[in-house]
């Protein structure tokens, strides 16, 4: 069946023509391994000295062989069989190394270390190499290593680790030793090794690591265990406190050890462990937890407990023949009959340790711990600990367990105790008394939600509680816990994607879970991925079961009053669709009892499950709940809690119940004073500066409006006078609040008078050019929305309308949030597609003109949008300025969405019609380095283009400088572009440099200055030597360092590639401190000048000049 922790991989289900899913299978890292063991086969051309070419090139292995290999870290088992071919490719560069320091052999241990980052030292140690003849070598080149070498760390923790794997040999080690060592003082090769591992084990980087593997193994030889065993624990338990790799070593120790050797020290290792002070030091504190753990373990001898409860049999066939013979399962017939003792001896606990309350203890308080890997240790060894313990015993630490789920307390604690109920249970050390007061913390744990600041904690208390529903599903018979799976269900149902292997494992196991196929195939993993989805799509659908629906509504009922916003709006959306399924009238008095809470949370989301069950239901709810409906807005308006913050919330809500009410025609009694009341807040609401409340109002107003004050003049006066002010304000929310519900407002609540004075108003705005682009950009949109709806329009007013849209279309403004006329632009080009028809060809073509340039945009989101306008209006109305058939041509699809998009735009600057705009949007484009696309385009479809193009060009260029939009910066860039990569006449080029001078050369803006520079070096490659010379040496004695150092580099480089330039000015450019002072500078640039023959730029007189003559 599943398992609880997802790892990738593929399933039976999964479509390998979906591109969305990450599909592995064996052959998967096929070609990856091929270019790294090419990458590998390159370390042979790698010499032993330093050398600055072997560093470049031992960097750009390294570098590829670690992204090739990082890729399929999420999935290393892809890896691993490739793995033996890799080492022994590394192994064959290592051994024809000639230095220990050489490039090479560090190059070889590089990649082995990166080997073992991806996939971990497990997989790879028992791929390395154990024969006799690599023990005395490994031993020799880590003796030869330099701990202080930052820079051949992975080297040292390589060799260590290899050497871990070698002193498994079954020789004695004595035997390595010659004659003349053992005889002399010479140190034979356990000492040796022993000294290794004393050094290293002080280290501070990953060769620790290496060296606690390597002293585990090692002390564990029998021929090592009473030689040196005694002394290697009796110096390392003294400085467990204070020596990390002694703490490691250790507990790898204790772990690889035999138990007989281990176990006189364990108790030693638990008084020492339990005094240890890790405060602040995470990593010690998991290790301090495996120390304890794993020498209680070894104080007590492996056994599977009698007393737990056991499901089935190790072997299918003897489960096969209980199942026929319709009998339970007896005792687990252990198939480790070399390590785990008979179970008629499981009665002798004499082994127990009288340190198990202190152990017992600390693994207690470790589930507390603030680190999830600490607390994932301790719930593991306590569930070990527990295995090797009587039942009585075992019974008094679940209950310990239990007492400790405290869900008043921190996150961390109620997680751990998941983790080791999850732990026990997987074993089956619960027994069947115990599991309802489990299943009792399951169930509050699958709901465990709280915010903490400003964010939610619980995601990973929810998850574990999945995993003991999943470790029951597995441990226990399904006639066991069918009494709690119809209480489990349904709140796994509401957990989301944790419990999707739970959810699996219950369908799979027990065969109980109502609806279990449907239900599974409904809360997939991918699934449940999208919280919307899961809310608005899954839970209907799960809500049709009888055993679902009721579960579901109270859970939603319950949740309305979560701290996220986001998911109290979601769970009313989710109430209002259950709504159609499931009887909502016996819930409706909780959610009405919350509407009034003091809880702000609380009121926001009932009231807002109120209004959605409303808009779904209507006049299917009993007359005395509708009444207390309607009397919410005047009691909390009563109470003054639609004031301040927690007022805007309310206001959003109440704006979603009225315009619910208002949908479905609800009839409101008491009418007089809960309208008032309702238009009160509406009028409040559409004037919020939060954007969620204002739009749910201005949904919310012209459907109140027309459902209740159609036939209430006073009323409607008073609303529609309420809009005009806000219309007329100088604030932006109430204009854009007041402009979108005139753009949705029945025509049976306006009239001709109202319409010109909000015309007038809106055409003001819209002309003015303020900074409020967002009112600015719904205005816009409303002009045209309002004067559709009094059709006919005259023809002045038709004008002022296009004027209007062609002003928008070119917005340009800028503040410190960037370009924020874009939204102004935008609305432009959705509001023209919906003039289009009332206007005139003339004007059609002045609005398509300027949207050329919004299709031609930086900004994907406006270019994309202009483009399928642009195309829309063009092939939907007949012009006669535009030839249909051309256009046709040129917007044929070809397959390529890019090159569709752009080519017709690019071709359009052969159209005199459109020359100019494109220019003003392709400037901007060509002078982005990124848009490599569109600077190739261009450079290929202007070749066919005549001078015309060109001209418009430099006419754009000269009247950039009125633009509000850095548009010369841009043209200057597109002048660098098309004078280094495109014919141009000589004319053309006389007139960009003497352009670019007058935009570039003569400001104070730096990007404009370096820019020129760049043009005016272009200028030197062709026939206006002289005249870009004759700016750049000017430029050479700039006010600003960073312009006069830019400029001798980038003449420098122009000169280079240019003909016969002179050896004297390229020295002078190159040697000389451009950012010293310009009395020293002026005498050299004119050196320069003389021997470049340019003319020597002549200084300005200045006011004391000017006085003297």
């Amino acid at each position: 069946m599943s398992e609880p922790l997802f790892k990738s991989g593929v399933t039976g289900d999964e479509d390998p023509e979906d591109s969305n899913e990450l599909i592995y299978s064996l052959d998967t890292f096929a070609e990856d391994s091929i270019q790294c063991m090419a990458l590998i086969g390159e370390l042979s051309t790698i010499g032993d000295n330093q050398s600055s070419g072997d560093d470049n090139k031992v960097e750009r292995i390294c570098e590829r062989f670690d992204y090739l290999i990082s890729k399929w870290q999420t999935n290393p088992k892809l890896i691993e069989s490739h793995v033996k071919h890799f080492l022994d490719a590394i192994i064959e560069s290592v051994s024809t190394s000639a230095a220990v320091d050489g490039q090479r052999f560090t190059a070889a241990f590089t990649l082995m270390h990166r080997l073992v980052a991806c996939i971990g030292p497990k997989s790879v140690r028992r791929y390395l190499p154990t024969e006799v003849l690599w023990l005395s070598k490994l031993v020799e080149w880590c003796e030869r290593q330099t701990p202080e070498d930052t820079k051949s760390w992975p080297t040292r923790a390589m060799l260590l680790l290899w050497l871990s794997m070698a002193v498994k040999t079954p020789f004695n080690l004595k035997k390595f030793d010659s004659k003349a060592e053992t005889t002399s003082a010479q140190k034979t090769l356990v000492e040796r090794i022993y000294a290794l591992i004393d050094r290293y084990l002080k280290a501070t980087d990953k060769s620790r690591d290496s060296a606690a593997v390597l002293a585990a193994h090692f002390f564990a030889r029998p021929d090592i265990v009473d030689q040196l065993l005694e002394r290697f624990m009796s110096e390392s338990l003294p400085v467990l406190d204070k020596s990390f790799g002694h703490v490691m070593a250790v507990a790898v120790l204790l772990k690889v050890a035999d138990r007989q050797n281990i176990s006189p020290f364990a108790e030693r290792v638990i008084e020492v462990s339990a005094k240890m002070d890790t405060t602040g030091r995470e990593l010690m504190t998991k290790w301090k937890v495996k120390l304890i753990g794993r020498s209680a373990l070894s104080l007590m001898r492996p056994r599977i407990a009698k007393w737990r409860y056991r499901r089935g049999r190790r072997q299918l066939s003897q489960n096969i023949s209980l199942q026929m013979a319709d009998q339970k399962p007896a005792a687990i017939q252990s198939t480790h009959e070399n390590t785990v003792e008979d179970l008629e001896d499981d009665c002798d606990y004499s082994d127990i340790p009288e340190q198990l309350e202190v152990i017992i203890d600390s693994l207690l308080n470790a589930l507390h711990h603030e680190n999830t890997i600490v607390r994932w240790s301790s719930a593991k060894y306590l569930a070990r600990l527990t295995n090797r313990l009587p039942k009585e015993m075992a019974a008094e630490v679940v209950d310990s367990v239990l007492q400790l789920c405290e869900w008043k307390d921190s996150d961390s604690s109620s997680h751990g105790c998941c983790l080791a109920l999850a732990e026990l249970t997987r074993r089956g050390l619960i027994l069947t008394d115990q599991l309802p007061q489990v299943v009792d913390v399951v169930q509050k744990a699958l709901l465990f939600d709280e915010l903490k600041g400003t964010f939610s904690i619980g995601s990973n208390v929810r998850d574990a509680a999945c995993y003991v529903c999943w470790s029951l599903s597995r441990a226990y018979d399904s006639q066991v816990i069918q009494q709690f799976v119809h209480r489990l269900a349904p709140t796994l149902v509401n957990c989301r994607r944790a419990a999707s292997a739970a959810i699996q494992e219950f369908v799979g196991r027990t065969q109980v879970f109502p609806h279990g196929l449907e239900v599974l195939l409904l809360t997939d993993f991918h699934a449940l991925a999208t919280r919307s989805h899961c809310y608005l799509d899954i839970a209907l659908k799960l809500a049709q079961k009888p055993e679902f629906g009721d579960c579901l509504v109270q859970h939603l009922v319950d949740k309305c009053q979560h701290w996220d916003r986001d998911v109290r709006e979601l769970v009313a959306q989710s109430l209002g669709l259950l709504s159609t399924v499931i009887d909502m009238n016996p819930y409706l008095p909780q959610l009405l009892a919350k509407s009034l809470s003091m809880d702000l949370n609380s009121r926001h989301g009932s009231i807002l499950a109120i209004g959605h069950i409303i808009g779904s239901v209507g006049d299917k709810i009993s007359p005395e709940l509708r009444e207390q409906m309607e009397s919410i807005a005047v009691t909390l308006n009563e109470k003054k809690l639609l004031r301040g913050i927690g007022g805007e919330f309310m206001k959003q809500a109440l704006s979603v119940l009225i315009e619910k009410c208002s949908s479905v025609s609800l009839s409101i009694s008491s009418e007089s004073k809960v309208i008032d009341v309702w238009i009160d807040i509406i009028c409040n609401a559409i004037v919020s500066e939060d954007q969620k409340t204002r739009g749910d109002a201005v949904v919310a107003l012209p459907v109140f409006c027309y459902q209740y004050l159609r036939n209430r003049h006073e009323l409607k006066t008073k609303v529609l006078d309420q809009l005009l002010i806000h219309l007329n304000s100088s604030k932006e929310s109430p204009r854009i609040g007041s402009s979108m519900c005139l753009q949705t407002m029945s025509l049976e609540l306006l009239d001709v008078q109202y319409y010109n004075t909000c015309f007038e108003i809106l055409l003001a705005h819209i002309r003015s050019g303020d900074e409020l682009c967002g009112s600015r950009a719904s205005e816009v949109i409303t002009l045209v929305e309002l004067s559709l709806k009094f059709r006919p329009i005259d023809d002045n007013r038709r004008q002022q309308i296009v004027d209007c849209l062609c002003l928008a279309l070119d917005d340009r403004t800028k503040d410190s949030r960037g370009d924020v006329g874009g939204t102004v632009r935008l609305a432009a080009v959705d509001a023209s597609l919906a003039f289009i028809n009332e206007a005139t060809d003339g004007q059609v073509i002045d609005v398509l003109k300027l949207m050329t340039t919004q299709c031609v945009s930086v900004w994907q989101k406006e270019r994309h949008k202009a483009f399928n306008v642009f195309k829309e209006i063009v092939f939907g109305r007949q012009l006669a300025q535009i030839d249909r058939q051309f256009m046709e041509t040129l917007f044929e699809s070809t397959g390529d969405e890019k090159a569709d998009h752009w080519r017709p735009f690019v071709r359009l600057l052969d159209v005199p019609l459109f020359t100019h705009n494109v220019w003003k949007g392709l400037a901007k484009n060509v002078s982005n380095p990124t848009e490599t696309y569109v600077r190739n385009l261009l450079k290929q479809e202007i070749k066919s283009m005549d001078g015309r193009v060109f001209n418009a060009f430099l006419d754009l260029y000269e009247k950039a400088d009125q633009s509000a939009d850095n548009l010369s910066l841009h043209c200057i860039h597109c002048s660098h572009f098309l004078l280094t990569s495109c014919r141009t006449d000589p004319d053309f080029r006389h007139r960009v440099l003497a352009q670019t001078w007058t935009a570039g050369g003569r400001t104070r803006d730096c990007q404009r200055l370096i820019g020129a520079v760049d043009v005016f070096c272009a200028g030197v490659q062709t026939d206006d030597y002289r005249q870009s010379m004759s700016y750049l040496v000017i430029l050479l004695c700039h006010a600003f360092p960073r312009i006069r150092t830019h400029t001798a580099n980038q003449t420098y480089v122009s000169l280079l590639t240019a003909d016969d330039s002179p050896e004297e000015a390229l020295d002078l450019l190159t040697q000389t401190d451009w950012s010293q002072s310009l009395d020293v500078l002026r005498p050299i640039r004119d050196q320069i000048c003389d021997a470049l023959n340019v003319a020597k730029p002549r200084r300005k007189a200045t006011g004391a000049d000017n006085s003297a003559k």
